[in-house]
């Protein structure tokens, strides 16, 4: 469920996120038992969910599953750093962070070379029609339509796409690394770079929705 999933459709991520939505409050009740002095914050459940789904997902794909009962106690170890006092020192050190970027075009895709028309053309098609839906040769246009890439410049319509997804995250790199370098130490380093992250995600919202996850319509027969 877990693996196959995400390629069903969007009623299979529905569902996918209802039941995390489930997972969640079951952790978020066990907190609430918890001891006064080990108070969490109330986005570690999410935080909780999502980090065990992305371990058990892990080992699913390396065929390695039967290795999930050997990392319990590390998960817990883990769970326990989201103690709200921990939580709280690294507020305060978040409050020199960087502001939110105002929504800005990607770098790469502001270039007036054909590579940069290329990669525009695949963002577009990709968040109006789906991945599915890219042409794998040239195709004619007619007068008034958007132009649909070909993939000349690449061995086929997949290194087209994963070449979109590898400039949106060398030019977050960029993004990140000095909010990281000009910190005073490493726990203000690390939130700098959060922030940073954060912001550059927020300010490229298409990209994000290819990067991270959109439902797209669906096609018969696909």
């Amino acid at each position: 469920m877990l693996v196959n999933s995400l390629g069903i459709g969007p009623p299979a991520r529905e569902r996918m996120l209802l039941a995390g939505l489930v997972f969640e409050r079951v952790v978020a009740t066990a907190f609430e038992l918890a001891p006064a002095e080990a108070a969490y914050s109330e986005l570690t459940p999410r935080v909780v969910v999502a980090g065990v789904r992305h371990l058990v997902l892990t080992k699913l794909l390396e065929r390695r599953h039967r290795e999930l009962a050997s990392h319990t106690d590390e998960v817990l170890h883990w769970i326990e750093a989201y103690r709200i006092p921990e939580d709280m020192r690294l507020r305060t050190l978040t409050l020199c962070g960087p502001a939110h970027m105002p929504p800005t075009p990607a770098a790469f895709l502001t270039g007036n070379d054909r590579r940069a028309r290329l990669l525009g053309s695949v963002v577009h098609l990709t968040l109006d029609e789906g991945y599915a839906a890219l042409p794998i040769r040239r195709s004619r246009t007619s007068r008034g339509s958007r132009p649909r890439p070909s993939t000349a410049r690449f061995e086929n319509k997949e290194e087209c796409f994963l070449t979109v997804l590898d400039e949106f995250v060398a030019e977050m790199l960029d993004c990140v690394r000095p909010a990281m370098d000009e910190a005073d130490s490493w726990e203000q380093g690390v939130c700098r770079a959060m922030g940073a992250f954060m912001s550059h995600l927020i300010a490229h919202e298409a990209l994000l929705r290819i990067a991270i996850h959109r439902p797209v319509r669906s096609r018969p027969g696909e």
